[in-house]
């Protein structure tokens, strides 16, 4: 019988994750605005600042669709000025059927979108 290899994960304090939050929340206001943050995250429209400022937690599910579209982000940033991303998260699709990615990442998250950004990455026009 093999050994089971045990995997131990340090716990991050309270302190730690809100700190990692609101510096994401931070760089995508910059981003996207407090506005079109919330749309994208399917959140009201004073939540980010609310969250920014430490006057509120985003729900857990919030924070899944947070670190996602900044990993997206950060993938974009690559690639694309702030404005460029802007622009191309609103406009039609090819590699989503047509659809704008902000549309398709507020549906289905941000694995649908993948497909678009790796055709970025590589140097398609999109």
């Amino acid at each position: 019988m093999a050994a089971e290899a045990i995997v131990v994960r340090p716990k991050i304090s309270a302190d730690a994750f809100e700190a990692g939050v609101s510096e994401k929340v931070d760089r995508l206001i910059a981003v996207y605005g407090a506005s079109g943050l919330a749309a994208l995250l399917g959140a009201s429209r004073s939540q980010p600042t609310r969250w920014r400022a430490g006057h509120e937690r985003p729900a857990r599910p919030t924070v899944q669709r947070l670190l996602a579209l900044d990993f997206l982000t950060s993938r974009l940033a690559e690639v694309f000025t702030a404005r460029q991303t802007e622009v191309w998260l609103d406009s039609p699709n090819p590699y989503l059927g047509g659809a704008a990615p902000a549309r398709v990442f507020i549906q289905f998250g941000g694995s649908a979108v993948e497909p678009a950004i790796s055709a970025v990455e590589v140097g398609a026009v999109v």
